[in-house]
């Protein structure tokens, strides 16, 4: 039986296949927190304390494999710089301190292209989902100290060739 392995994984391997179309781009932009408070706690003696995250400056990577002319499967990742601000509220005074966290977000999407990919303007719509890793400040993601929620996403854009390398993509 281990004699057959090796010919029958030649054998596989040599099978005529069709090539694989993909496309791969750096992202940019600013990130919005829809709720920014993730918790609210009373205090002893009355008064509270709250911690929220801002919107912040967002960079990333994206890879899309198209599975036929007009469908495609996307994974990304982005990393956010975002504020984490702890505000206090006791005997009437609000006192504030903010810093800066991060959070690593890992997608997959389904994109369906309304033209072919030959076109040099490809409208587009998605739809997906994944993880959010919100680090809090002083903590490292490399050693699992963030707190990791499950996210979903959608909407759509448009995407222009610009040459048979380069092209320019708008969501």
């Amino acid at each position: 039986m281990r004699a057959a392995v090796v010919p029958l994984l030649l054998l596989t391997g040599s099978l005529p296949v069709s090539a694989q179309y993909a496309e791969m781009g750096i992202t940019g932009g600013y990130g919005m927190v829809r709720d920014g408070e993730l918790a609210r706690f009373g205090l002893f003696g009355g008064g509270s304390e709250s911690y929220e995250l801002d919107g912040g400056v967002r960079i990333g990577f994206r890879m899309s494999f198209d599975l036929r002319s007009y469908f495609a499967h996307e994974v990304a990742y982005n990393w956010q710089r975002t504020k984490y601000r702890i505000g206090t509220e006791a005997e009437g005074a609000l006192s504030t301190f903010e810093t800066s966290t991060q959070v690593h977000n890992y997608y997959y999407n389904f994109v369906a292209h309304m033209t072919p990919r030959d076109t040099v303007v490809r409208p587009f719509v998605t739809a997906g989902g994944g993880l959010s890793s919100f680090v809090p400040p002083g903590a490292s993601a490399l050693s699992g100290q963030g707190d990791t929620k499950f996210g979903w996403n959608y909407g759509a854009g448009i995407k222009f060739r610009l040459s048979d390398r380069y092209g320019l993509r708008f969501d």
